[in-house]
């Protein structure tokens, strides 16, 4: 399969080119080179701004497109649109963000979901993007953005999107410390530290994240789309990933 990563030299998106490479997938990566790339002779590098280099992507075919920093629906429609002769279908890396309320026990893919208004996505169009762009960057406004990104999405290439909508993903390359964080402060032991200081995280089962992205990868091949939610995510065989449901078209 060919594959088109916008983004894949940070955190999840390394992982993911990994699986692909393994799989024999044609992989090209798009992306400001802002980080550093991974040293993978099949790799193809493009490089550019998904805001204003749009047009070093014409003129090519791929079977697919994973886009692992969409946080703007501008900047979603806008390559959504300029792909949509080029690319078969559209995974797009959402978040749990994305649902208006987390707290709802059993929560799936049909709960409602984050809103903004206008004048939030007037600030958000407004934040700078070009030094290191991550959730942090937008806070609040993550979930509403991660929302109307989905929709963009699908208005634009509509049967042929994939919507991921992962929570806490740990593993190896974790830039946040999120998780991490409180690994280390509670095997250090010592005063200050107590479960109601920590997060809470819902119940998990272990599952390799590799395989994960496997999985992922043939059912994009196998030209399914689908929804498919996780409150904790792995890239790692040892770290725990968290429930999840799924919901396939008819």
């Amino acid at each position: 399969m060919r594959l088109l990563i916008i983004g894949g030299t940070r955190f999840l998106g390394r992982h993911l080119v990994e699986v692909a490479i393994a799989h024999q997938h044609e992989v090209t990566l798009f992306n400001r080179g802002h980080h550093s790339s991974m040293a993978c002779p099949n790799v193809e590098m493009i490089r550019g701004d998904r805001h204003a280099d749009l047009d070093l992507l014409q003129g090519r075919q791929w079977d697919a497109v994973i886009d692992t920093c969409g946080y703007l629906p501008r900047a979603v429609k806008a390559s959504a649109e300029a792909l949509a002769d080029a690319i078969e279908h559209y995974m797009l890396i959402s978040s749990m963000s994305a649902y208006a309320d987390l707290s709802v026990a059993g929560i799936d893919e049909t709960a409602p979901l984050e809103r903004l208004t206008a004048a939030q996505l007037q600030t958000a169009n407004a934040i700078d993007t070009s030094g290191q762009v991550s959730a942090m960057t937008y806070g609040e406004l993550y979930g509403g953005l991660k929302a109307l990104c989905e929709q963009t999405v699908e208005d634009a290439m509509p049967g042929r999107s994939i919507i991921l909508r992962p929570g806490l993903i740990v593993g190896a390359g974790d830039y946040s410390d999120r998780f991490t964080y409180w690994v280390v402060r509670v095997a250090r032991g010592g005063g200050g530290v107590s479960a109601r200081a920590a997060p809470a995280i819902s119940p998990a089962h272990r599952c390799s994240g590799s395989r994960g992205m496997g999985y992922h990868l043939h059912r994009s091949q196998d030209n399914r789309c689908f929804q498919r939610e996780w409150k904790a995510w792995s890239v790692d065989d040892d770290v725990f990933v968290g429930t999840m449901s799924s919901s396939q078209p008819q």
